[in-house]
């Protein structure tokens, strides 16, 4: 590889070229010099980045969970593998099964907004029908 001048090279001359280690470019610390990396080094750090990315996917969505932002349908998906009898979730794209399109997947953090919202709905409604219940008793009596 031969040395090629960079912008920052005051006097015109020609400068040697950074080489970074797969350490320097650890993806954990948000270093992406892509500028000066070695042909060779490509295959990995694809790679490296490919595994990230299917980390990040796992943490964030709920694997084969699927929402249509158009008509709210909600969709899991799972994949029975006869020949074990294991089930999977299925993280293939779907298609909403009302013809509105394609579906998106659903984060931790709205499946769990939502989770708290219904909670919350059915805590109120089981307060609201144990105080009809409370009435009912004071106006027919426990019935002994």
């Amino acid at each position: 590889m031969t040395n090629t001048p960079t912008p920052d090279d005051k006097a015109g001359g020609v400068a040697t070229p950074k080489r970074y280690t797969m350490e320097q470019l650890s993806l954990d610390a948000g270093l992406y010099k892509f500028e000066y990396i070695k042909a060779e080094d490509h295959d990995r750090i694809v790679a490296a980045l490919q595994a990230k990315l299917a980390e990040v996917e796992r943490l964030v969505y709920v694997p084969g969970l699927w929402s249509c932002a158009k008509c709210k349908l909600v969709l899991v998906t799972s994949t029975l593998y006869a020949a074990t009898g294991q089930i999977a979730a299925n993280n293939s794209p779907q298609q909403c099964a009302n013809g509105c399109g394609p579906m998106w997947r659903v984060t931790y953090k709205d499946e769990s907004k939502d989770l708290l919202g219904r909670l919350e709905s059915k805590c109120d409604e089981a307060q609201r029908l144990q105080k009809k219940l409370d009435d009912l008793d004071r106006c027919y009596g426990s019935g002994s």
